[in-house]
């Protein structure tokens, strides 16, 4: 006959070696997602309009999720600028012209003047390529729609 008293009474929940582990896991996953979006943030050495708008793109996509509102980059056949309180802007230089492509439009090229490109307070974007053409070189940009960072970058030469 075994007695009660003898029994070991285990309770259900999790040991502290279990929560320190989960713990663990979840401090790795932060810090490889911090060090991407740190590294994210390099330009891959573009110069002027290109450049404004690789910058102006990473604070509107961030803009808009911290503010909690769609903020918008709209596009002249002077430059670019983001529209509302506090926007920046950029000129193009002479001879320079922008032009976009959407992802599910081949390969047509479309002028960006009358572009309004929407970040919304979710974080996404459109998913749009720019070819920024001057008389020494054609830039090519192609931004991530959830994070506005530079997917790929094509710079030629004339």
């Amino acid at each position: 006959m075994t007695s009660l008293a003898g029994k070991r009474n285990r309770r259900s929940g999790f040991t502290l070696l279990e929560i320190v582990m989960v713990l663990a896991v979840i401090a790795m996953v932060v810090g490889i997602a911090v060090a991407i979006f740190v590294t994210s943030d390099e330009d891959g050495g573009l110069k002027g309009p290109p450049e404004e708008l690789a910058g102006m793109v990473k604070k509107a996509s961030r803009g808009a999720v911290v503010l909690g509102r769609t903020v918008v980059i709209a596009f002249d056949k002077k430059g670019f600028g983001v529209i509302g309180e506090g926007g920046s802007s950029s000129s193009l230089p002479d001879g320079m012209k922008v032009k976009y492509q959407r992802f599910n439009e081949g390969r047509r090229w479309t002028d960006a003047e009358g572009l309004n490109w929407p970040f919304f307070a979710t974080g996404l974007c459109d998913p749009l390529r720019f070819r920024f053409e001057s008389p020494q070189q054609i830039v090519e940009l192609e931004f991530h729609p959830l994070t506005g960072s530079i997917t790929s970058q094509n710079i030629l030469s004339r």
